[in-house]
């Protein structure tokens, strides 16, 4: 499949987002323990973002446009993400560490890429409503 300049972008931003959602882990460079977390509830709204991520990316390649719906989503969720944790809306009493907050700030830079480029791909992936002569 041949991608357009504009969807090789948002590939590669989508890519960079699914890296630091692993990395937003405990797997990856969280260590705040769980029990400092403000509410549980707030687990399944960060794997929605990493689902979402690898998602995008494995769908820019067959539906552009589905793509760049989905990653507008997980790009907006990483836009109050990133600032939220920092205010320690999520982690209550615990101090950001240094290798989070270097991932949100490349997390939130790829977001605006995606808010900049994915309705472009949007727009140039609309099939057309005249039916052919």
């Amino acid at each position: 499949m041949h991608l357009s300049r504009n969807e090789k972008i948002l590939a590669i931003a989508f890519a960079v987002m699914s890296i630091c959602g692993i990395l937003f882990t405990p797997a990856g460079l969280e260590t705040r323990p769980l029990s400092s977390l403000r509410s549980y509830t707030l687990i399944p709204l960060f794997l929605a973002g990493t689902i979402l991520d690898f998602a995008s990316l494995i769908l820019i390649f067959k539906k552009p446009r589905i793509s760049a719906i989905s990653g507008i989503v997980a790009a907006i969720e990483y836009v109050f993400l990133a600032p939220g944790d920092q205010a320690q809306f999520f982690f209550v009493g615990v101090q950001v560490p240094v290798g989070i907050t270097i991932n949100e700030i490349v997390a939130l830079i790829a977001s605006i890429v995606v808010l900049l480029f994915a309705p472009m791909v949007y727009l140039a992936n609309r099939k057309s409503s005249k039916p052919s002569p």
